[in-house]
């Protein structure tokens, strides 16, 4: 099993928080965290001023939403501009590493032994494990993937996710939050107005992704290690 942590639980040592909700569903299985972008992390955490709450997530996006104005205001410069500023942003930046990591993952995955795999992770951490498993579905060869488990992922809404559904054998459990203002506010804004799977699903017909509304016991973007049970 591999999990691997987003942005809220960067500094965090040995399980992350992950030993509860991965005892109570796999009390027997060896269990290996990927550490990945502590830089790039660190700096997103300290741009959402982790610990201030939805507030503090709100004006983030309300910043981002206000300089966008005011450079689409230049003629010609403006939409250049605002796309320099995404590019070298906290998020843009922590986001491009989650894809590289995932990557990388899939390629150490395709070469060890071990038959079957479960991938688990939360907010960009959920992304490094959808890359990775997008990844490995292009590779000729067996399904090594035997289950994901997505927490408030930061994953776009408007993807083709065929590859994801026709690399796992058995489901990925997409667990979502409308009450996740990181990825309702921040996200959306960031990712220039596309939603976040975390926030409200994948939606998706294919036989094997499955949404889990969890809007009811999950009220911020790091309530999930506390408040979820992974589906069997």
């Amino acid at each position: 099993m591999l999990v691997a942590n987003g942005f809220l639980t960067e500094k965090s040592d040995g399980w992350g928080g992950w030993r509860r909700i991965v005892d109570e569903r796999y009390p027997e299985a060896p269990v290996y965290r990927v550490h990945w972008g502590s830089k790039e992390l660190k700096d997103l955490s300290a741009l959402i001023a982790v610990g201030s709450g939805a507030r503090a997530a709100e004006n983030v996006a309300i910043n981002l939403a206000q300089k966008a104005s005011k450079l689409a205001k230049l003629p010609g410069v403006g939409t250049l501009l605002f796309a320099s500023e995404i590019a070298k942003n906290p998020w843009t930046l922590a986001k491009t590493r989650a894809g590289m990591t995932g990557a990388i993952l899939a390629d150490l995955i395709a070469r060890t032994e071990t038959d079957k795999f479960v991938l688990i992770g939360h907010s960009l951490g959920a992304r490094v494990m959808v890359t990775a498993a997008e990844a490995l579905g292009t590779m000729e060869g067996s399904t090594r993937i035997e289950s994901m488990h997505l927490l408030g992922a930061a994953v776009g809404t408007s993807e083709d996710w065929r590859t994801l559904d026709s690399a796992v054998e058995s489901r990925v459990w997409n667990y979502f939050s409308k009450h996740d203002v990181v990825l309702s506010a921040i996200y959306r804004i960031a990712e220039i107005n596309k939603q976040a799977v975390g926030s409200r699903g994948f939606s998706s017909p294919l036989e094997k992704i499955k949404d889990r509304d969890v809007s009811r016991q999950v009220m911020s973007h790091g309530a999930y290690f506390d408040a979820v049970k992974l589906m069997r």
